[in-house]
């Protein structure tokens, strides 16, 4: 199709703390002509402000992209675009994704791909209770680790569920277990396959969003973590009763219920799971 500006285009939502943006560095090394837009909010894609205030982590590409260029409509051809959304509930992503303003903003696509990105919730929740502590710790508010008080706790609970219920379902597009896409090379090579991209090496460095992992520090040219360390996370905090009050809510539990009964391979888990139902 000629008179396409990209050959794919990828919306990529997900929870933070969910390592998803290695998943999208990968992406990017399937394919040169390639651009990423980090954390976009609504139909506008190429957001001025936005984007210059940190343009390293926002505008991410190799085609020496014109900033101006792109916002008037003077698109050039990319072989791959990507851009993402954080913490929002799929029909809210959905929204942005088929909003008329978004494909105008994006430049016609070959082939658009609406993406579900979802870390096992033991691990996700442990990485935001550990940011929350860090929070705590810095302003002295105690009361801020209950789920009770603590709003982006209850939201990321919330988001989680509705994220399963995606990814299970796979109504609207590719839904991606983030613990599958590290342990399985076949699993994520029929994940490149659905999206007609090459399978790239994968990302041995930790990326730089988010000041990297919420357990560590980062510094350029950091070692990725393992799938160990991505799994173990939880391990500071299953005898904290503030952690494991998050998983008394019966909807949330349900749906982690659900999702480690979905997923046999997972057994490790699994049995962290059955310890922490016994002890919440």
């Amino acid at each position: 199709m000629s008179d396409c500006i990209n050959k794919r285009e990828i919306m990529v939502n997900s929870m933070q703390r969910s390592a998803h943006h290695a998943f999208i560095m990968e992406l990017l090394g399937s394919t040169d002509r390639h651009c990423f837009l980090n954390c976009i909010s609504d139909s506008s894609l190429f957001r001025r402000k936005f984007i210059q205030s940190n343009p390293e982590k926002r505008f991410i590409n190799d085609l020496n992209l014109n900033l101006d260029d792109e916002i008037t409509g003077n698109l050039t051809p990319k072989e791959l675009l990507v851009y993402s959304v954080e913490m929002l509930l799929t029909d809210k992503a959905l929204d942005i994704f088929h909003d008329e303003k978004t494909k105008k903003s994006a430049g016609k696509s070959a082939s658009r791909f609406y993406v579900t990105w979802l870390r096992d919730p033991i691990n996700n929740l442990a990485s935001h209770f550990n940011r929350a502590k860090k929070n705590a710790a810095r302003t002295g508010d105690a009361s801020s680790m209950k789920i009770e008080e603590n709003e982006k706790l209850k939201a990321a609970t919330e988001v989680w569920v509705d994220h399963w219920q995606q990814v299970k379902s796979q109504d609207a597009g590719i839904g991606i277990v983030a613990n599958l896409w590290w342990r399985d090379d076949e699993y994520r090579t029929q994940i490149f396959e659905k999206l007609g991209l090459a399978v790239p090496h994968r990302n041995l460095k930790m990326t730089q969003w988010g000041g990297g992992s919420s357990f560590e520090g980062y510094h350029v040219d950091q070692a990725a973590p393992s799938i160990e360390d991505l799994e173990s996370r939880y391990e500071l905090y299953l005898d904290d009763e503030d952690f494991l009050a998050i998983f008394r809510d019966p909807e949330f539990r349900n749906a982690v219920e659900d999702f480690f009964s979905s997923f046999p391979e997972l057994g490790n888990l699994s049995s962290v799971w059955n310890e922490i139902k016994q002890n919440s």
